[in-house]
């Protein structure tokens, strides 16, 4: 059995995108829109990792300019 590590502060964009129930690609371009930093995951470097606060962040209003 493969063992999971976790980031307590990170999630990838995966389960993000599911947790919001949007798809990746959507969450992907939201991402690079708002300029959120994204790191690789140490373990798979095919994952994408954002910040646990930084993801919420994007989620809240915004004043229209």
């Amino acid at each position: 059995m493969q063992e999971v590590r976790q980031h307590p502060e990170f999630i990838s964009v995966g389960e993000l995108a599911e947790a919001h129930g949007m798809p990746e690609k959507t969450l992907r371009r939201r991402l690079r829109r708002y300029k959120v930093q994204t790191f690789e995951d140490p373990w798979d470097l095919r994952r994408v990792l954002v910040r646990v606060q930084d993801a919420e962040a994007i989620f809240q209003p915004r004043p229209i300019q």
